[in-house]
């Protein structure tokens, strides 16, 4: 969805575009920032929102919408109002990884799997394995010390008992295949 009406506000040479499907009550530009147009009811009334960081580091805040206040993601506003979408691609992406950057030329539209690629690619997801993932029993050392064992020929039913841990660990540690 490509942006809403221009509006002839400019302060400090930034332009700011309404937001679509809300003309005349909140307007955004190019540097991620979203303001009001009346705020508190009182039109003429203009205000930049402070956004909050959400529980995920993306920041968001409360726009009115048909009388209620609804909690919107800023990064997403703005793509929609200044990002092209010609694919219809239905995720938001932040290029340079920073999730609060929500800068119009730092976000692009991508598919679902683009974002999870990216994310990798720029290791920007944490993959927690081994001791380190919460749910691991078992220490790093513990498994190095009976895949040794098991190399040098002790079988897997002894190594259990010794370790404490049944076989099948042996396979979802990938130490048999």
């Amino acid at each position: 969805m490509w942006g809403g009406v221009k509006t002839a506000y400019l302060k400090l040479d930034i332009m700011w575009i309404s937001i679509k499907g809300l003309e005349g009550k909140y307007e955004a530009n190019e540097n991620g920032q979203i303001r009001t147009l009346n705020y508190k009811n009182s039109k003429g009334r203009i205000k930049v929102f402070k956004p909050a960081k959400d529980h995920k580091g993306y920041l968001r805040t409360a726009l009115v919408i048909n009388g209620k206040a609804k909690t919107i993601k800023v990064h997403r506003v703005i793509a929609e109002t200044f990002v092209p979408n010609p694919l219809n691609k239905p995720q938001v992406n932040h290029i340079n990884g920073v999730k609060d950057d929500n800068r119009a030329e730092n976000l692009e539209w991508v598919t679902n799997r683009e974002n999870i690629v990216h994310a990798y690619e720029n290791n920007l997801i944490n993959l927690k394995s081994g001791e380190s993932h919460h749910r691991s029993k078992y220490s790093n050392e513990l498994i190095e010390k009976a895949y040794t064992e098991y190399l040098s020929g002790t079988p897997k039913r002894e190594l259990a008992r010794k370790y404490g841990f049944s076989r099948s660990v042996f396979r979802r540690v990938g130490i048999l295949k």
